[in-house]
């Protein structure tokens, strides 16, 4: 039934949610051991990223549902079909547990009982029932939950890709350019690959082609406009933070939005900075599962 179908809108809200999970409070920290030239690599893994996007949605487009693969089912047959759904699925049963994992941690900087191992696993245990349950009731009010998630989750990421601008130190950004031993050009291989393992998930709105509107218009569309605003949202946060917190500093920090929050508002924003990575995270593990 068409009414119970998600449409433009909440399909790039599933593909926004999806990718934009836990990953993106700790990016900042993995790239600043290579210095804020760590932003040509993110220019180049965005237009990688599109072009991934850009053949989800062709596959997608193709056809009237099955994502892509009912496209490689077409294509090469039902063996190799099941094997891309496989180890997709396996990744995913991974990628869930993590997820779920760092809900947990997230709310056990709030909540500091939480942090033994019984009530780590038990915590955990929990999460994964709860988000469960949820997806029981459908992709609607999964779709629903990634919207609010995203919408507060990412509110630290979000204020700093915009109001934390006004606190952008040009020098502080060109002393943390490139703090490796090689040149520049030496670690933008891997600093590509690390950059899109925060894409990731862009793939979401192909494989649940069969619960969208119109799936051969909207897929595609809703594959692109979720790439391309997660895009700006990474490019923005992460090149701000390198130019407020130095790369040392970055480097050595669990919460690198956290620490931006508290070196320009106070300690205490630690803290909400904590539970809104909780609630994005759990968002995530919702359109993953």
């Amino acid at each position: 039934m068409t009414e119970n179908k998600l449409g433009l809108g909440l399909a790039t809200l599933l593909v926004a949610g999806t990718m934009m999970g836990s990953g993106v409070y700790l990016l900042p920290a993995s790239l600043a051991v290579v210095g804020s030239s760590s932003l040509i690599a993110w220019f180049i893994a965005i237009g990688v990223a599109l072009l991934f996007a850009g053949v989800f949605a062709s596959l997608t487009g193709r056809g009237e549902g099955g994502g892509f693969v009912r496209r490689i089912e077409e294509a090469f047959g039902s063996r190799a079909s099941f094997m891309a759904a496989a180890f997709y699925w396996m990744q995913g049963v991974l990628g869930n547990v993590a997820l779920a994992l760092a809900t947990t941690g997230y709310l056990s900087a709030i909540v500091p009982a939480l942090n033994t191992p019984a009530m780590l696993l038990g915590t955990t245990l929990a999460v994964l029932g709860l988000f469960t349950l949820l997806t029981l009731y459908g992709p609607l009010l999964i779709a629903r939950l990634e919207g609010w998630t995203l919408a507060f989750g990412l509110l630290p990421v979000l204020g700093a890709a915009t109001v934390g601008w006004f606190w952008f130190d040009a020098d502080i950004f060109r002393q943390s350019w490139n703090m490796t031993d090689g040149s520049v050009a030496a670690h933008l291989p891997t600093t590509v690959v690390s950059i899109l393992w925060a894409f990731i998930g862009l793939e979401s709105a192909s494989l649940a082609a069969s619960m969208v509107k119109d799936p051969a218009r909207t897929v595609p569309r809703a594959t692109l406009l979720g790439v391309a605003g997660a895009a700006l949202v990474y490019l923005s946060a992460c090149t701000l933070i390198n130019g407020v917190l130095p790369a040392g500093e970055l480097a050595n920090s669990n919460a690198p939005f956290a620490d931006l929050a508290g070196s320009l508002f106070g300690a205490s924003m630690g803290v909400l900075v904590a539970a809104f990575a909780a609630l994005r995270a759990g968002g995530a593990l919702g359109g993953w599962m």
